[in-house]
């Protein structure tokens, strides 16, 4: 046999015995009735069983918001824009907290660019781990010493130097730890839930106040996550009272705006069950 042919049939063999037989194939569960199906017939009509596959991984389809993606709707995007949109990271998070399964998975913007936040917020809470030490000491030296690297005791590293305080967004702060004691109270009375003490709800001098130094609806679509856990809600959404098809999935329930008509500072909550 010649040299040559005899070392590329060689190299052959070798790269065959390296990659048979494959541990995992992955595929999605629409090719399960034909692909998948035929290649564990063609494998073990034509293959030893030593080279039977050992398993495969089906997965469903991707949603985007929701929906299908398509490009004729417009509803689609690339792996690459989605990087380029959100980063990496959040694209993982986000696929990851998409599903898993056979069921499709839904990529969800919005988990995109909560995900950003929140990984910032978890960098800007490492950055504050001289704050909590007092508190908790021992997680405190762990965070300083194994994650930040930082050499000695986070006990003996002193106060962070602080910033000038931001009075806008300790203002934010405050409207909305307001508005979400107010709609819980609101949600009480709306659904019936159990009544306990009554509670005079106290407005400051910015009650008078015909603009607000920060974006309202901004705020409250920002920290709609936190509204939703704290009032205990499947799901939110922050509409106008002056938009037709706000007022329209709001039903009946639109009269409570003629009652309680909302004003800047004071968001009217509206509370339907399904």
């Amino acid at each position: 046999m010649d040299l040559a042919l005899s070392s590329l049939l060689q190299r052959m063999k070798h790269e065959f015995e390296y990659w048979y037989p494959f541990d995992l194939r992955f595929s999605g569960k629409d090719l399960i009735q034909n692909h998948l199906t035929f290649c564990i017939y063609n494998h073990t009509a034509v293959m030893a069983k030593h080279h039977w596959p050992l398993g495969f991984r089906c997965n469903g389809h991707i949603m985007l918001n929701s929906q299908k993606m398509s490009k004729s709707t417009g509803n689609f995007r690339t792996l690459r824009q989605t990087i380029e949109e959100f980063s990496a990271d959040a694209t993982r998070f986000s696929l990851a907290d998409a599903g898993d399964g056979v069921d499709d998975a839904n990529f969800s913007i919005d988990t995109s660019n909560a995900a950003i936040k929140r990984l910032t917020n978890e960098i800007a809470w490492y950055e504050q781990t001289r704050l909590i030490a007092p508190i908790c000491p021992h997680y405190a030296e762990f965070v300083w010493r194994k994650i930040l690297k930082k050499d000695g005791f986070v006990v003996k590293a002193g106060w962070p130097t602080a910033q000038d305080p931001d009075l806008k967004l300790k203002i934010a702060n405050k409207y909305l730890q307001d508005s979400i004691n107010s709609m819980r109270k609101s949600k009480t009375k709306q659904i019936g839930a159990t009544v306990g003490d009554k509670e005079a709800i106290s407005f400051g001098p910015q009650a008078l106040d015909l603009r607000l130094s920060f974006g309202e609806i901004e705020v409250l679509e920002e920290n709609l996550d936190l509204i939703k856990r704290e009032i205990g809600l499947l799901d939110a959404e922050v509409l106008s009272a002056k938009d037709a098809d706000s007022l329209a999935k709001a039903g009946p329930s639109a009269s409570l705006l003629d009652k309680h008509p909302p004003s800047p500072g004071n968001p009217t909550p509206i509370f339907l069950t399904k």
